[in-house]
Formats: C-alpha cells, structure tokens, sequence
C-alpha cells in the first residue's frame, strides 16, 4: 500500500477508459476533470473503481456516470447508474463477502457477492470510506470518499 498526492480525474478518466467495452449500448461518461486531487494507491485505488464501475454497468438501464468531487475534508468519487436502485435496508449488506442480494433478474446478472466487498475494504485501507445512496438518476449511487492531500 503506497498511497501518494495523485490528480484525480486523468486517473479516473484512465480507469472508466478500460471498461467502456463493457458498457455495449449503455453510456459510460466520466465528466471529471480539473486540477482535483486525492491521497490514494492508484493500483489499489483501480479495484475499488473498477469493481464499483462493472456493478453500475451490470444493473443500469442505459447510462453510468463516474465523476469526482470535492467534500469538506475529503474528495468523492461517485459511480451513479440509472438501473433499480436498492433498498436501504439492503445497502450495508452489500458490502458483507459472497453477499448478493435477492432479485429477480439475478440469472442475466450473475456474480459472486465478492465485489463491493472489496470495493469496501480497498477504502477502509485508504482511510476513507464507501457507501450506497439513491442516485440522481434513478439507480444507485456508490460514493467512495478518499481522505485529501494535506495543505
């Protein structure tokens, strides 16, 4: 784990860069940018955007929107599709290993349960945090939070 003072939205336009062949149909945007900076591992740092991406791609309808923002004390990247959403009640789950969530479409979205698990142990050892909401969009919106640079 070497963490370190990275530009944020070259890096992550790299990340969502590699799985827009995955998106087929859908729309995989990724509209950061700007001189945004974070402290993280970019190898390490690539499982938790990259498995949180694949989700978002697996359940939206036709759009995945990955960004970058700036929160008091911290930056977020958040990863918001358009798909069903999930139940509060079902979120913190989510992130337990080999945890999927019941659905009736689990035959076209096959999975172990192993990725937001990862997604959730990748932030932990950041110092940050991830975290499921409703999205603007209609879906579900995964935000991870990494810590910022000092200064």
């Amino acid at each position: 784990f070497e963490p370190g003072d990275e530009a944020l939205a070259p890096w992550l336009e790299r990340q969502v860069g590699h799985l827009r062949p995955l998106a087929g149909e859908r729309v995989l945007s990724c509209p950061a940018d700007g001189p945004l900076r974070a402290r993280f591992d970019p190898s390490l740092l690539a499982y938790a955007v990259r498995n949180g991406v694949r989700n978002a791609l697996k359940y939206a309808r036709s759009t995945v929107r990955v960004g970058a923002a700036v929160r008091p004390g911290r930056v977020e990247v958040p990863i918001a599709d358009d798909g069903p959403g999930v139940d509060p009640a079902q979120r913190e789950a989510m992130f337990e290993p080999f945890r999927r969530l019941a659905r009736d479409d689990d035959a076209r979205h096959p999975g172990w349960g192993r990725g937001l698990a990862v997604v959730r142990r990748t932030m932990t050892l950041h110092g940050g945090e991830a975290r499921i909401e409703d999205s603007p969009r209609g879906g579900a919106r995964l935000g991870l939070f990494l810590p910022r640079p000092p200064g």
